[in-house]
This record gives C-alpha cells, sequence and structure tokens, in this order.
C-alpha cells in the first residue's frame, strides 16, 4: 500500500506543480501498480489494497489506471 500511495502521491505533487499531465500519468500507473500488487499477493498479505475479492479489486484499479493513463494521453496539450 505505501508503495502505491507514495506515487500517488508524487502523481499529485506534479499536477500540483503545474505538470497535470504527467502527474495524471503517474497516478494511473500507480493505480496500475495496486492491481497487479493486488493480483500477486494473497490476501491477508495485500493490506488494504484486499477491499472485496481479488477479482473484484483488480479489475476496479486495473480499469480506474487504465483510463487515468489514457485521459491524460488523449486530452490535446495547450499552447502557452
Amino acid at each position: 500500500m505505501l508503495v502505491v500511495l507514495a506515487g500517488f502521491g508524487a502523481g499529485v505533487a506534479l499536477v500540483g506543480l503545474h505538470y497535470w499531465r504527467k502527474g495524471l500519468f503517474v497516478i494511473g500507473l500507480a493505480l496500475l501498480l495496486g492491481g497487479f500488487i493486488r493480483l500477486l499477493l494473497p490476501t491477508r498479505r495485500a493490506g488494504v489494497l484486499a477491499v472485496r475479492g481479488r477479482t473484484t479489486d483488480v479489475l476496479t484499479l486495473a480499469s480506474f489506471g487504465a483510463a487515468v493513463v489514457l485521459i491524460s494521453a488523449l486530452v490535446p496539450p495547450t499552447e502557452a
């Protein structure tokens, strides 16, 4: 959980520094990593990543992570 939280915090920090595209990408990768970790670890070792069943947790984290990465890639850059 700490690895996922650290990645999420790094992404939020990047968004706060006005690097929103990179920040959202890092947040999405952190969610994907959380899904992968939940897939590999047994339920009693997964800690707070284990909310529901393994399948539900993995699909939810992977879906949200993929959606955030996809959205951050598809939004056209703004010209300053």
